[in-house]
Parts: C-alpha cells; sequence; structure tokens
C-alpha cells in the first residue's frame, strides 16, 4: 500500500551557488529503497542544506556501470564530496543501551531476529543523546553501490538521525515521530527528553497504521500526546493524515532542523518526505 505520490515524481533541485566552491566542503547523504534513489547535499562551510531530491532506480545501475560520467542528470552525484554517507533505512536493527553492549557480540545481537546472508554485513552507530548503540544489517546491494560508485563512504541508519534530532530538539512533554517509508513505518515516542519507544512495523491497509499507534498509546500509558510529527512518504493531504488527525492533536509535518538553512529552491518540495536525509548530517 502507497500512502504518498509525490515521491514517484521524480526530481532534483539545488542552489544555484552550489558549484562556487569545491565539493569537498560538501557532505552527500544518499538513500536507496526498491523504488528510487534519494540524496541530499549538506554544506559544511555555511551549515546548509544545498541540494536535495529523488530519482528511479535505474540511476542505481546507470552510476555502476557510467563511472567516469559526470554531465547527466545525475551530475550531482558524481562529485568527489569531503564525506558520503550511505543512509540506511532497513528494519533489521536493535537498540543496546551502553553499559550492556559488548562490541565483539554485535552481529549476536541480530541473530536473534535476522539469519544473515553471505554477503550482508553488521555496522553500529553511537547514539550519544540516548547513551546507547544502534546495531544493524547493511543490505548486500546498498554496501555493493558504495563500493562501485564512491571512493570514500560510510553507513548511518535512519534511527540513529531519528532519535539524535528529536533528542537535540529537547521536546517538552511527550512526543510521537513516525516516519513512512514505503509499506513500512518508524515510531518514536520521547518524553521528557527521554527516549520511551522505538520500533518499526510493517503495514498493508490505513488501518493498520492506526492500530499500532493506538497500542504504542495503550503499551506506554500515555494520557497525552503533545504532538505527533508525521515525515517520510506521507502526503499532508492524505487519507492516512485525515485519519491521524481525528485521533491525534496537533498533527504535525517535519521541517528542515531548525540549526541549518536552506536554500529558495527548496521550497519546490515537501520537506519532510527528506527528514531522514536531513538529519543524517546532524549526527555524522
Amino acid at each position: 500500500m502507497k500512502i504518498s505520490n509525490s515521491m514517484d515524481q521524480f526530481l532534483s533541485v539545488h542552489d544555484p551557488e552550489i558549484r562556487n566552491k569545491p565539493f569537498a566542503a560538501y557532505e552527500l547523504a544518499v538513500k536507496l529503497t526498491k523504488e528510487s534513489l534519494s540524496y541530499a547535499v549538506f554544506d559544511t562551510f555555511q551549515n546548509s542544506i544545498s541540494a536535495c531530491g529523488i530519482f528511479p532506480r535505474s540511476v542505481i545501475e546507470y552510476l555502476q556501470g557510467n563511472s567516469n560520467d559526470t554531465s547527466s542528470e545525475y551530475w550531482i552525484l558524481r562529485q568527489s564530496y569531503g564525506k558520503v554517507i550511505m543512509l540506511i533505512d532497513d528494519e533489521v536493527y536493535t537498540l543496546i543501551p551502553e553499559v550492556l553492549f559488548q562490541k565483539e557480540k554485535a552481529k549476536h545481537y541480530l541473530k536473534f531476529s535476522h539469519i544473515f546472508d553471505e554477503n550482508e554485513m553488521t555496522c553500529i552507530d553511537f547514539i550519544a543523546a540516548s547513551a546507547a548503540y544502534n546495531i544493524y544489517r547493511v543490505p548486500a546491494e546498498t554496501a555493493g553501490f558504495a563500493k562501485n560508485v564512491f571512493a570514500m563512504y560510510g553507513f548511518k541508519h535512519a534511527t540513529t538521525a531519528f532519535i539524535n534530532s528529536l533528542i537535540q530538539e529537547k521536546p517538552s512533554g511527550c512526543c510521537m515521530h513516525v516516519h513512512f517509508s514505503q509499506n513500512r513505518f518508524y515510531a518514536l515516542v520521547v518524553k521528557n527528553v527521554e527516549i520511551k519507544f522505538c520500533n518499526s512495523f510493517l503495514f498493508k491497509h490505513e488501518n493498520d497504521i492506526l492500530y499500532y499507534l493506538l497500542n504504542i498509546v495503550e503499551q506506554l500509558d500515555l494520557k497525552i500526546i503533545d504532538s505527533l510529527t508525521l515525515s517520510g512518504s506521507i502526503n499532508e493531504d492524505s487519507s492516512v493524515a485525515r485519519m491521524l488527525k481525528k485521533y491525534f492533536t496537533p498533527v504535525v509535518f517535519a521541517q528542515i532542523p531548525a540549526n541549518l538553512s536552506c536554500f529558495k529552491e527548496i521550497e519546490k518540495i515537501s520537506v519532510h518526505q527528506y527528514y531522514d536525509l536531513f538529519n543524517c548530517f546532524q549526527c555524522a
């Protein structure tokens, strides 16, 4: 089930002045999904977002077969960036408190719920904001793409970006953030700057989403939710958004992080759809 059509409208926007400084001054974040490749570019000098966009999946094969092409419509992905972050949007992950974490057991933590393929790898993010480690799988396709296309790169999991960004915002009261990614969503609950819940769910129907969210509310015995923030592949006028507004108040759509600036042309896109990519720069 899709809850957004706008992510299917492939586009790329950038600051007209992006070429005025060497690309080594920028960082690139890239995310692969079953349908597309999305990206964002961060200006380390200006602390700002300088470009973002989404391309069809065909770009993945094209980039791997045309490594020296910098003149195509995908030119922005072919530059020599100071840092490249591959954002992992994958349900195979787990959070381990820092006091319990043992690095030599990283892969073992995931084996309770996942059988590894031969070419899959395990990565670790440290989330200082919550004193925990995020252990996650890197799909073989993503690892292979990064190796074939970029000279230097690192990995970061989407939940690492979500947790860091929400805690850094220091929200008052109890806040829930839901990020949609195709037929899956991540749910994060923060109460008084403390993580109370973080998990991902698969869904087939709209009612599945509501069921899971109301179950979280009941499970945590949340009397009041001060705000529900939505991001990812969901339209602001979608039936899912309208449904959630009947049960949660207020419902808002995520914006660009307050400490980042951006270029004017970004008005052409729905910024909440790039929330994970924008925030991975915050914890890189």
